[in-house]
């Protein structure tokens, strides 16, 4: 992409930012980050990958209009994209800058939300698995941070799912979000 095309996005590479996906996954197409504003608010970043910047810029509306979503099969994945976009160009791979479309997540320690779209430029700095996640919750300050703070959404939102929360419950209760 050029500068031009680019300005419509804030870098936001420094951040620390991780994916948390099955074993082998090469879509990667959401991370997470957690920072501190003050000490009563904490502001929680949703990355999406934004598959829409290449749509506009390789004019991929007659490919989108047959294949309006991917498919996942037992023995295969279709992708709405095409795989080169899908599982390389848009994929959030770990140590890659990626486009996204970030919905930013402030909260105070009174529960109270403020939220916000932005289109940003991402590193995702950690690739993680579900599993190796979960072995690695102790260890890893912002892991921990963004489990702690999906344990207070889940409540906000009155996610029913709240007993044995795991990883995929934060994931889950991310992605609502």
């Amino acid at each position: 992409f050029d500068s031009e095309f680019l300005q419509k996005y804030n870098d936001i590479t420094k951040l620390e930012t991780i994916s948390i996906d099955p074993p082998n996954c090469l879509d990667i197409d959401d991370a997470l980050s957690i920072q501190d504003i003050s000490n009563n608010i904490k502001k929680i970043g949703i990355h999406i990958a934004d598959a829409s910047a290449f749509s506009e810029k390789f004019n991929l509306d007659l490919i989108l209009q047959k294949r309006s979503y991917t498919i996942y099969c037992p023995h295969k994945k279709i992708n709405m994209f095409p795989n080169i976009i899908s599982d390389n160009l848009a994929s959030l791979k770990q140590d890659n800058d990626r486009l996204t479309l970030t919905l930013w997540i402030e909260i105070d320690n009174d529960d109270n939300l403020k939220y916000y779209f932005e289109r940003c430029i991402i590193n995702n700095k950690k690739k993680m698995t579900y599993d190796g996640s979960q072995k690695k919750l102790s260890q890893n300050k912002t892991l921990k941070n963004l489990y702690t703070a999906s344990h207070r959404f889940a409540k906000i939102i009155k996610y029913k799912h709240t007993d044995d929360w795991d990883m995929h419950k934060m994931i889950e209760c991310y992605m609502i979000m």
